[in-house]
């Protein structure tokens, strides 16, 4: 994944209108592919203060791959909305970052003993890094349920699992329902 984070100073009297211009471009944005999570938040505290007439804003933006942030900056509303933008604010610091910590793989899912004795029985719980969360941010949760009775039920829950681990601000768990209670 590419990650960007952007920060931005704006005059006071142009707050209003590049919000609206940010609005229009979040919007169109977040239903690109390969959007894995694109936001503009309101900067408290920074290492680059402005000045008594202006507001910091931060672009936080995560793509799947170059590919498709390349894609996104030719896309129609950002060669239309991004230099309106600019023209009314000063970029003051962009980084461009890649993933640090490799992603979890079909090893990384344990499996505890099978219990007969219950219906449901917790296997593990798979947490997933994720992008700074703002607030109203809710993690997601899914939950992968299969029988016990055979081994290809179980590598198939595994590997849904490992596909969940792709989203964002999600929990994964695994829980098996043992065989004879579920028929």
């Amino acid at each position: 994944r590419v990650f960007l984070d952007i920060e931005k100073r704006v005059h006071d009297k142009n707050v209003e209108a590049w919000l609206k211009m940010a609005q229009m471009l979040a919007a169109a944005t977040r239903q690109e592919d390969g959007c894995v999570y694109y936001d503009f938040v309101h900067v408290e505290t920074s290492e680059n203060e402005p000045t008594a007439n202006e507001q910091s804003f931060r672009i936080i933006e995560s793509w799947s791959s170059q590919a498709a942030l390349d894609r996104h900056a030719a896309s129609e509303h950002f060669c239309r909305l991004v230099p309106a933008m600019d023209a009314i604010s000063e970029t003051v610091r962009l980084d461009k970052c890649h993933d640090a910590l490799k992603k979890s793989n079909q090893n990384d899912i344990k499996n505890g003993a099978s219990s007969r004795t219950s219906v449901t029985e917790q296997v593990t719980v798979i947490p997933t890094s994720s992008p700074p969360t703002t607030k109203g941010c809710r993690k997601g949760r899914i939950l992968v349920l299969y029988d016990s009775s055979t081994s290809c039920t179980k590598l198939m829950a595994k590997i849904v699992a490992e596909g969940c681990l792709q989203l964002d601000r999600t929990e994964v768990r695994l829980r098996v329902v043992p065989g004879e209670v579920n028929h």
